[in-house]
């Protein structure tokens, strides 16, 4: 299971198990995306200085693995296990120009209709990091 993970149109790394991905986010609004059989999105303002946490986990899809994203407090007691057992990932540059390639009109695509009202989205606040 792998999931594209996009910040708007900025492609940000591959999710796989067992690993996260460590995003410095300028501050503002932030469109957040998971690609799988599905797209899940975040949509919320970022406050500079705070860190966020994003839970992307699979789901059965019809063809393939689905997407949920969740944003979690940062009191949450399962971060500080997650964070001793996960390893952070990395894209590789040789693979990402082909991969952003292929799926940057998707993701326009997803940006469209979020912002047009035809998809859901999970809020994250600013209030969500600390």
């Amino acid at each position: 299971m792998k999931f594209g993970i996009w910040d708007k149109e900025n492609f940000i790394g591959i999710l796989t198990p067992k690993n996260y991905i460590q995003y410095k986010a300028f501050p503002g609004e932030h469109l957040f995306l998971a690609r799988a059989e599905n797209w899940a999105v975040i949509k919320g303002s970022l406050e500079a200085g705070k860190t966020y946490y994003i839970l992307a986990s699979p789901r059965m899809g019809a063809w393939k693995a689905r997407v949920a994203m969740e944003v979690l407090r940062p009191d949450d007691p399962r971060l500080n296990e997650w964070m001793r057992s996960l390893t952070p990932s990395t894209v590789d540059p040789g693979k990402r120009d082909a991969y952003v390639q292929e799926w940057l009109e998707p993701v326009r695509k997803a940006v469209e209709n979020i912002e047009a009202g035809r998809a859901d989205f999970i809020v994250i606040n600013p209030s969500d990091g600390k």
